[in-house]
């Protein structure tokens, strides 16, 4: 019978499935757990200085790992995401789209499975343990200094992709060292790999499930570009294996840099393994790595996993990978790291779907906050706009009352006039007889000069009412310009008094002196008629110019108005009650937006949480 790995041999595993994941069970035949593995691993319990007792989720030969995530919800929380998707375009285009990128996410096919860790930690050698092939490069260096994407296909290939441009390459370990090694043959930095951007690599017949992607990464704590593509190939996981090395396991930077990412991707995201440096890869030195060293490994991790952002112990998986590499041999971890690596053969692994429900939630919390805050800015515009409309039907009102005031004392100032030049001009038209007829401009100066004086008293009644009309409705008072204007506006204009010559031509000197005197009688008449005329031309010059001087003292310019504009009604245009902001029925949906968005949510939350934690 094949013994487990504590007795220091397992069978090699068999070939994988490529259907999808299945969820591995106890030696009872029931689902794993994390209390089960506490039991059973020869770390649990691990007492660490300043740490408090934690089980180890890991068992050695039989490794367990999350339970499914309900399909049934997952289903749920697509079609709510749709419907807000849909609610949202009109009125937040911009959280349709996110949206649409969470759905795109929450339904790739690819499952990718990033190495990370920090330099020399082992993560190439790991990746050909598990492969069963040397095909990453190895060396006591830093080595990887390049994005590695290793797939499952036909044949085996690989190509470069450099500064824009791709190439292929032989797929071979010496040719795979020549692109990516950060150190050179004479030990040296290598400067000409920070130009290849990443190499894809494809092997056949390799444990690889179809539908995943390998990455191996740079490590972190190197230089800054190394640590920025360590980073960029992490953001490209569903699931990072942390490799990190038995000789120094999870050193400060190692936790900072996971803390960062756990908080981005949830805790379901990371899973350690554990690579163990062994003095000789014999089982014997193996055996006493899993008794002696692996316990106060895996109290390390457990007593800094809260710290990294774990509610409960993250899973551990030891492994001896420059041993695998060197061995057919049972044993070292082969069976445990062949089982979990290649369970990631579809987008409904629990650790795949957790890490995107993450994902998503926090996509979701973000963009609720954002339509929840716009909520409250459009509920304040609207108030603000609510007030502007009130203070500005107002002014509008004042504005109204204002200009029915000034048309009323206007029409009232007319009407006096009229009156005022009726009597001056029947004063002066008493005064022409034909004993007295004067001749040439003697009336019309005198008559216009008469009428202005009319009108002083009067049109200074109305410009002190405009005044005190605009202070009363609260209006611009009337700058001097404008005043100047209106007074012009209100003076009358001059006058012609026709005096007609009758008997111009007629008077000979023989004409009998009754003739003439009858001759003059007639042209005084009409002198006196012409006087009644003049006088009423003024007062229909001046009733003309009503619209201008309403203008006027409303304080527009009077050659801006016109017969068809009505100057005394004419209100100006206030140019801030365009409103450009949301109404209250679009305030509503992005509300009832930002409420679903928080179901959403609370359901992405609830899903990517790993078993047993609230």
């Amino acid at each position: 019978m094949p013994t487990s790995e504590n007795d220091g041999g397992d069978p090699e595993p068999p070939a994988p499935e490529r259907r999808g994941y299945t969820m591995t069970t106890s030696e009872h035949g029931s689902p794993a757990n994390w209390d089960h593995a506490a039991s059973e691993s020869p770390g649990a319990g691990v007492s660490v200085p300043g740490a408090a007792i934690l089980p180890a989720p890991y068992v050695t030969g039989n490794l367990r790992d999350l339970p499914p995530v309900p399909q049934r919800r997952v289903d749920q929380l697509v079609r709510s995401l749709k419907e807000i998707c849909q609610r949202a375009w009109t009125v937040a285009p911009s959280v349709s789209g996110s949206i649409d990128r969470q759905l795109a996410l929450l339904g790739q096919g690819n499952v990718v499975i990033t190495f990370g860790g920090h330099f020399k930690s082992g993560k190439s050698t790991v990746i050909n343990a598990a492969l069963h092939r040397l095909i990453m490069p190895m060396d006591d260096l830093p080595e990887t200094g390049a994005i590695c994407v290793l797939t499952f296909g036909k044949v085996d290939s690989a190509i470069v992709h450099n500064d824009g441009d791709t190439r292929p390459i032989e797929c071979s370990t010496e040719c795979i060292r020549r692109e990516t090694s950060l150190i050179s043959s004479a030990g040296e930095r290598r400067g000409e790999v920070h130009s290849i951007e990443q190499l894809d690599i494809t092997l056949a017949d390799c444990v690889i499930p179809e539908s995943a992607r390998w990455i191996d990464s740079p490590g972190i704590n190197d230089t800054a570009e190394m640590d920025q593509r360590a980073l960029q190939a992490a953001r490209a996981a569903d699931t990072l294996i942390w490799v990190t090395s038995s000789r120094q396991p999870l050193s400060e930077v190692e936790m900072d840099f996971l803390a960062d990412y756990v908080a981005q991707r949830g805790p379901a995201s990371v899973v350690f393994l554990v690579n163990a440096f062994l003095q000789k890869d014999e089982l014997d030195e193996w055996k006493a790595f899993l008794s002696d060293k692996m316990p106060r490994v895996i109290g390390k991790i457990h007593a800094n996993a809260q710290a990294m952002g774990f509610p409960s112990p993250p899973l551990v998986i030891p492994a001896a990978g420059r041993a695998l590499c060197g061995t057919e041999a049972p044993g070292f971890g082969r069976r445990d790291l062949r089982q979990f690596l290649t369970s990631f053969n579809s987008n409904t692994h629990p650790r795949v779907q957790r890490a995107r429900l993450y994902q998503t939630a926090l996509e979701l919390r973000s963009l609720e906050s954002t339509v929840r805050q716009r909520v409250a800015s459009e509920t304040e515009s609207l108030a603000r706009r609510a007030a502007a409309a009130k203070q500005r039907q107002a002014r509008e009102r004042r504005r109204a009352d204002f200009a029915r005031e000034i048309e009323s004392a206007a029409e009232a100032f007319l009407a006096d006039w009229g009156a005022r030049a009726r009597q001056t001009g029947a004063a002066l038209a008493a005064t022409i007889t034909a004993p007295s007829l004067q001749r040439g401009l003697t009336y019309s100066e005198t008559l216009s000069r008469e009428l202005k004086a009319a009108a002083d008293g009067v049109v200074t009644g109305l410009l002190d009412r405009v005044q005190r009309l605009a202070e009363e409705y609260n209006q611009p008072p009337i700058d001097d310009l404008a005043l100047a204007e209106l007074r012009a506006l209100l003076t009358p204009p001059d006058v012609i008094v026709m005096v007609p010559l009758s008997g111009k031509g007629k008077v000979t000197s023989t004409m009998p002196q009754s003739v003439i005197a009858e001759f003059i009688e007639n042209d005084a008449h009409w002198a006196r008629w012409n006087t009644s005329y003049a006088t009423e031309q003024a007062v229909a010059a001046l009733t003309m110019k009503e619209q201008k001087i309403l203008a006027c003292a409303l304080g527009r310019p009077a050659s801006t108005v016109t017969p068809d504009n009505g100057g005394a009604r004419e209100t100006p245009s206030d140019s801030s009650s365009a409103d450009s902001g949301f109404d209250q029925a679009q305030v509503d949906q992005l509300e009832e937006i930002a409420s679903r968005l928080t179901y959403a949510a609370d359901l992405a939350v609830s899903l990517a949480e790993l078993e047993g934690q609230p």
